[in-house]
């Protein structure tokens, strides 16, 4: 399986979670939007904003390609 790096950018700090074995292209982007949904209900309920976060994903194999881009900031529901 190939291996995948997790980029977390947050402001103008960024940590690098790297080397998670996944399947596919596919099931790293499923995972890292599980990823992001969890945090962002970690941080609201210990009161943080976790809206402007991103999680950038990378393949290994090709680590100067980004595979996908989430944004935390699409699972806040606004009101209209």
């Amino acid at each position: 399986m190939p291996l995948y790096k997790f980029e977390f950018h947050e402001d103008l700090k960024s940590d690098i979670v790297s080397e998670i074995e996944l399947a596919d292209d596919a099931t790293a982007q499923s995972e890292a939007v599980r990823t992001a949904k969890e945090l962002m209900v970690d941080g609201i309920l210990e009161g943080f904003d976790r809206s402007n976060w991103i999680i950038r994903i990378y393949n290994e194999k090709n680590p100067d390609m980004i595979v996908g881009v989430v944004l935390f900031s699409d699972f806040v529901i606004r009101e209209i």
